[in-house]
């Protein structure tokens, strides 16, 4: 993690970096958590949404896992109070087995008294949060080296049964804190490049990765076509049927073209409303014609059910391609699509339901 923040960023422009500090996850999460205090300012509107959201990911996770790797004379007592605290105790008797463990799934908390075992936790990298309690008993020395090998935190094996719930409580509250971030990370990620209706790539990943899909091309002078769909008359869809019924249609015209097409090679996204592009690398003008007339067909073949009605649906497809990308291809995402846009129009011109 970069010592620096990136003043830009909410969070961390927001957040105290004392000397590798930012270097532990574990305390950069205890910083975010320092900052969760209620505010009842309407100027904090959306940060009490996302709290709120945060809240309920909190309260939907599964328990954290714990490792517990000390002498039986501790393991009781240890694993009475990890489990209390709302974790998933799994023990183990060696360092090996701690490390075959942890190497089969993340457990975000150990606690141990093998001081080697630390090290080699901190050795991994690990990209997940994880948190290391040792178990010693009392002296400093021990407690300078314990922290000098990355422990979190540093307990003795005296210690009360309510500082044990309090140390790991505040562990189960980070680890909880860390998994639902690293959640919402993974859905924002997801709602940034997917249309939500239909599953396809959206407007987002479209704007971006169309470009870059010419731009490979033409390194290798490779042809690409691409397809501008329309779904015909569907505002009538809509006033007839409903907007629940209009969602439906999309979504199964949506399945329906991304069937047709070769995985991992050609991609869908839509543009907004009832207007689709499909994307096909690798593929000339004739090969595009020849798999949008599947698509069209695939299309108007077979009514779509929404509810107990079926409604008949067809589209229109403009197409544009290239033989060859040329190597000094500027401005040639907009030509083509602009190409292709042209087409879709004359199609609705002449009738609709064509290519």
């Amino acid at each position: 993690m970069n010592k620096n923040p990136d003043p830009a960023d909410p969070i961390t422009s927001e957040l105290s970096f004392e000397d590798g500090a930012a270097e532990s996850p574990t305390r950069l999460v205890r910083q975010i958590l320092k900052r969760r205090a209620p505010t009842s300012s309407p100027s904090h509107a959306a940060g009490d949404d996302t709290s709120a959201t945060v809240t309920v990911m909190l309260r939907v996770q599964p328990p954290p896992r714990a490792l517990l790797v000390v002498d039986e004379e501790y393991r009781n007592r240890l694993r009475v109070a990890l489990e209390d605290s709302g974790f998933e105790v799994f023990l183990c008797s060696s360092r090996d087995q701690a490390l075959e463990a942890m190497a089969g799934g993340h457990h975000p908390l150990v606690v141990t008294e093998k001081l080697e075992l630390v090290q080699r936790l901190r050795e991994l990298k690990l990209s997940r949060l994880l948190q290391i309690i040792l178990i010693g008993d009392g002296t400093d020395w021990r407690a300078d080296n314990a922290l000098r090998a990355g422990v979190d935190e540093y307990l003795d094996a005296a210690a009360s049964d309510a500082l044990l719930q309090a140390r790991f409580g505040s562990a189960r509250r980070t680890s909880d804190l860390e998994s639902a971030l690293r959640t919402a990370l993974v859905e924002n990620r997801r709602l940034a490049t997917v249309d939500e209706l239909t599953g396809v790539a959206n407007r987002r990943f479209y704007a971006t990765h169309y470009p870059r899909e010419i731009a490979r091309a033409a390194r290798f002078g490779h042809p690409i076509s691409v397809i501008m769909c329309d779904i015909d008359h569907f505002k009538q869809i809509n006033d007839k049927y409903g907007h629940p019924a209009g969602d439906d249609v999309l979504r199964q015209c949506a399945q329906r073209m991304q069937k047709c097409l070769r995985r991992g090679t050609d991609w869908i996204a839509r543009l907004g409303g009832e207007e689709f592009a499909i994307v096909l690398s690798e593929t000339n003008l004739d090969k595009a014609v020849s798999l949008c007339r599947r698509v069209r067909e695939a299309v108007a073949n077979q009514p779509f059910a929404t509810g107990k009605i079926r409604v008949q649906v067809t589209a229109s497809f403009g197409v544009a391609g290239i033989d060859s990308v040329p190597r000094k291809a500027k401005g040639l995402a907009e030509r083509l699509m602009s190409v292709a846009d042209r087409a879709l129009y004359r199609c609705k011109e002449a009738g609709r339901d064509r290519i």
